[in-house]
């Protein structure tokens, strides 16, 4: 039994039908795509959305190599996808402890309040989320990965990489394909066509966006706090790397304090405390290498900037 194709999925569908072929698509002429004989009459083949990725299309009535679409591209930004909406839920609970979000609270061009903005996908980016939260610099967020593969990127690379658009000409459409997707993920060139296209696969089973654990982005803020408070960054990162040895507890409550659905734990003993953050959100960071990696994971232009904000003030050492 074929899986049913969701609303999302047929109205990208039919968006492209109508751009592109100029005309309207038959809801029978569309099926999920599965193993086996492709059955009479279908032009459009649906690979189901996963955890990882958006639903995609395959539209068989477009020329060979550009057939491959992805449904989040070209959505309309007032109204996210569902999986986008979710992904923006759970940062606001993970991040601020913000339990009851809705798609209301997404900007969608009008003046009622709101906690965030929403850009949706395009041929050669993921849609995004600009949180008003989060510290300045680190607001916008990733949904999901950049559309590798997607067609109509293809036309957009064209344009922008001439040169590497004739060495790839005298291709097959299909390898053209390939090499424009390891163009995009940043594959570099191979010698032969299967290495490049073996290449691209291993780099689909990569990792996909990155996501801090609520304990790193805890100590993100830590080590941001003290740096905007005046304290270099190297004496920051080895007070809290001998606080970790010396007191472990004591150093989990200063990180937890950072962490905003911590807040109503804090009045356990610290050893709870600890205990809590390590459970539940991961065990934080101790040796100076740990922290030095999280301290330069945090964009340069807010580094620099709590840096430049820092040096206007006297120091201070409370890690202690």
């Amino acid at each position: 039994m074929a899986h049913p194709i969701d609303d999302e999925t047929l109205a990208a569908i039919r968006r492209h039908w109508s751009a592109v072929h100029a005309t309207e698509i038959a809801h029978d002429q569309i099926a999920s795509k599965r193993p086996g004989p492709a059955a009479t009459g279908i032009l459009v083949r649906v690979t189901p959305e996963t955890a990882e990725s958006p639903a995609w299309f395959e539209c068989l009535a477009c020329r060979a190599g550009r057939r491959s679409y992805r449904v989040d591209v070209g959505a309309d930004p007032l109204c996210p996808l569902g999986r986008h909406v979710a992904a923006i839920a759970r940062h606001f609970a993970e991040a601020h402890g913000i339990t009851e979000f809705g798609a209301a609270q997404i900007y969608h061009g009008t003046d009622e309040p709101v906690l965030c903005s929403y850009e949706a996908a395009s041929s050669t980016q993921s849609a995004q989320v600009t949180c008003s939260l989060c510290p300045e610099g680190m607001r916008r967020h990733p949904l999901d990965e950049p559309p590798y593969g997607d067609a109509r990127s293809f036309a957009y690379l064209g344009v922008f990489y001439p040169d590497f658009a004739r060495q790839i000409a005298r291709l097959a459409p299909a390898e053209q394909a390939i090499q424009w997707e390891a163009h995009q993920r940043g594959v570099l060139a191979a010698a032969s066509q299967p290495a490049v296209t073996k290449a691209v696969k291993k780099a689909r089973r990569g990792p996909r966006v990155r996501r801090l654990t609520q304990t790193q982005m805890g100590i993100q803020a830590l080590l941001l706090d003290e740096v905007r408070a005046g304290e270099p960054i190297t004496s920051v990162v080895a007070a809290l790397s001998d606080l970790a040895r010396r007191d472990p507890d004591a150093y989990a409550v200063w990180i937890a304090r950072q962490v905003p659905v911590m807040e109503r734990h804090l009045s356990n003993p610290p050893e709870q405390v600890a205990a809590s953050l390590g459970e539940w959100y991961g065990k934080p960071a101790r040796t100076e290498r740990a922290l030095w990696s999280i301290w330069t994971s945090i964009p340069e232009p807010v580094r620099l900037e709590a840096e430049r904000t820092g040096t206007a003030r006297p120091p201070h050492t409370p890690l202690h």
